[in-house]
């Protein structure tokens, strides 16, 4: 009677760890497709390496921005006073 417990639940674990398994290959596959034509391990690395990448990309583009108009307007304000 104990045995077959003991096989139950290590059967119990079993699955758990197949199951959790399977869903973390994918959920690291589906990631890997968004990059068309590069590799599972490339991706990753990039992935690993800056996460916050694609967030960060619009902010980066509105700073240059920023950065443009205010030399532009410190440029005008310099010709300004000559």
């Amino acid at each position: 009677m104990e045995s077959n417990r003991a096989y139950i639940g290590a059967a119990i674990l079993i699955a758990i760890l197949v199951f959790s398994n399977l869903i973390i290959y994918g959920i690291a596959r589906g990631m890997s497709r968004d990059t068309k034509g590069s590799n599972f391990m490339k991706t990753m690395q990039n992935m690993l390496r800056d996460p916050l990448k694609k967030e960060n990309d619009p902010f980066d583009e509105l700073h240059k921005k920023v950065d443009e108009l205010e030399s532009k307007k410190k440029k005008d304000t310099d010709s300004d006073v000559s």
